[in-house]
C-alpha cells in the first residue's frame, strides 16, 4: 500500500520549457531515477495539495505567467496515475477554461487515461487551445522504473492518436540500461507509429539522489559534478538517436521547447536556434528550421523591452544594466539584479534572446537555458 504524502513542492513553478501546475502531488510509482524520491513523494498515495480554483488563480497570479508560455499539469505525479488522479486533473483543467485561459496544455504520463477527460479535451479541441500529451517510453524495465505497466504506455500512444490528441515521445532518461542499440530501435519503431517527433534527455540529478543511484554506480561515485552538469549522457547514445531518427524519419529533439515547437507548428521562441544543440543535436526538419531562420534574422529586442520585462517579473531592476550583442539571436547580458533558472527561461521566452547572466538554480536542476554544459560517462 502507498503511504502518505509527506512533503510539498511549491503549487505553481516554471521549467525551462513551461510553467507547472501541481496542485496534485505524490506518485505510487517508485522509479529508481526520479526526482520526486529525495523528497518522499514516490510510492505515495496521489493528494491534493490545492484546490483547482486557487491553483488556476495561483498561476495566474505568479510572477513569471505569460500568455504565451505552456503549462504542463501533474508533473509531481502522473496525471493518470489513478482515477483519484486524472478525476482531479478534470477539475482543475475544467477551472483553467472557465477563468479564461488560452496557454497551450502538456501533459508528461507514462498511464493510459480511464476516459474521464474526454468531455474536457473536446472543449480545448472545440475552443482550438493546444493540448500536447508526453508519453514518457524509455524501454527500461521495471527493476528501474517499479511499478510502470509498460502495456499502459504502449495503449496510451493509441488513446490519445485516436482522440487527435498530439503525442511527443518523451524518451528519458538515457541510462545504461535502455541505450543498446535493440532497446532503442524497438522504442523508436513503436512510438513513431503515433509521436511527432521525441524529446532525449539524460539523466537529472540533485546531490541528494546519490543513494538512489544503485543503477549507475560512476555517476553515483561522482555526484557532484554530474549534479553540477546540464544532465548525464551515456556515452554514444545521442549518436545512436541520431541514426534511428534517419532511419524511421523521426524529429529528435535533444531540447524540449524545439519540440513543442515543431508539433505547434511555430518557431522556437527560446532563442536555441543556431545553439550546439540545435546545430549537432536536434534533428529538425528544413521547413522547421527555416520558420527560426526567418524569425530570428529578423527579430530586435530594445533595452527598454529587457527593463519592462524584468519589472514585470517583479524584480528590483535599480541597479540593473544591460547589454544587447547584436547577434542572431540577440545575446542580452543582465548585471546588477539576481536572477534563477526559472527567470532566465522565462526571459528567453518572452524576450526571444539568449540571456546571460550570473545565476541560481532556484527549484530547479542543470539546464541548456542557462548555458550548462553536459557531461558524458
Amino acid at each position: 500500500m502507498a503511504k502518505n504524502l509527506s512533503s510539498i513542492q511549491p503549487v505553481v513553478l516554471r521549467h525551462a520549457a513551461w510553467l507547472v501546475v501541481n496542485n496534485v502531488q505524490g506518485c505510487p510509482k517508485d522509479c529508481a531515477y526520479c526526482f520526486l524520491k529525495p523528497i518522499h513523494q514516490t510510492g505515495t498515495a496521489p493528494s491534493e495539495v490545492l484546490n483547482a480554483k486557487d491553483s488556476i488563480a495561483m498561476l495566474k497570479a505568479h510572477e513569471l505567467y505569460h500568455v504565451d508560455s505552456p503549462v504542463c499539469f501533474y508533473t509531481s505525479t502522473d496525471p493518470f496515475a489513478t482515477p483519484y488522479v486524472e478525476e482531479k486533473l478534470v477539475e482543475v483543467l475544467e477551472e483553467f477554461l472557465s477563468q479564461g485561459l488560452r496557454n497551450t496544455v502538456c501533459f508528461v504520463t507514462k498511464c493510459c487515461p480511464k476516459g474521464m477527460l474526454d468531455k474536457t479535451l473536446k472543449k480545448f479541441q472545440d475552443k482550438n487551445i493546444p493540448v500536447v500529451v508526453y508519453i514518457s517510453y524509455s524501454g527500461l524495465t521495471n527493476e528501474i522504473e517499479k511499478g510502470v505497466k509498460q502495456q499502459d504506455i504502449l495503449d496510451s500512444f493509441i488513446y490519445f492518436h485516436e482522440r487527435d490528441i498530439p503525442i511527443i515521445h518523451y524518451w528519458r532518461p538515457f541510462l545504461p540500461q535502455n541505450t543498446d542499440i535493440e532497446t532503442m530501435e524497438k522504442v523508436v519503431s513503436y512510438a513513431s507509429q503515433y509521436a511527432y517527433a521525441a524529446v532525449v534527455t539524460g539523466l537529472k540529478l540533485y546531490t541528494s539522489m546519490q543513494d538512489q543511484l544503485l543503477f549507475w554506480p560512476e555517476v553515483r561515485e561522482d555526484i557532484q559534478k554530474a549534479a553540477d552538469s546540464e544532465c548525464v549522457w551515456p556515452r554514444e547514445a545521442l549518436g545512436k538517436s541520431t541514426l534511428l531518427s534517419q532511419k524511421y524519419d523521426y524529429p529528435i529533439f535533444q531540447t524540449n521547447s524545439c519540440a513543442l515547437s515543431y508539433v505547434l507548428q511555430q518557431h522556437n521562441p527560446d532563442a536555441m536556434w543556431q545553439t550546439d544543440v540545435c546545430k549537432n543535436y536536434n534533428t529538425c526538419p528544413t521547413h522547421q528550421r527555416d520558420k527560426c531562420n526567418n524569425f530570428y534574422s529578423e527579430h530586435v529586442v530594445t533595452e527598454e523591452v529587457v527593463l519592462e520585462t524584468l519589472k514585470m517579473m517583479k524584480k528590483n531592476v535599480d541597479d540593473c544594466q544591460i547589454k544587447i550583442l547584436e547577434q542572431s539571436p540577440q545575446i542580452v547580458e543582465i548585471s546588477g539584479v539576481m536572477l534563477d533558472t526559472s527567470a532566465i527561461s522565462s526571459l528567453r521566452e518572452i524576450l526571444h534572446a539568449v540571456v546571460v547572466s550570473d545565476f541560481h538554480r532556484g527549484h530547479y536542476w542543470g539546464s541548456s537555458v542557462t548555458q550548462e554544459e553536459p557531461y558524458t560517462v
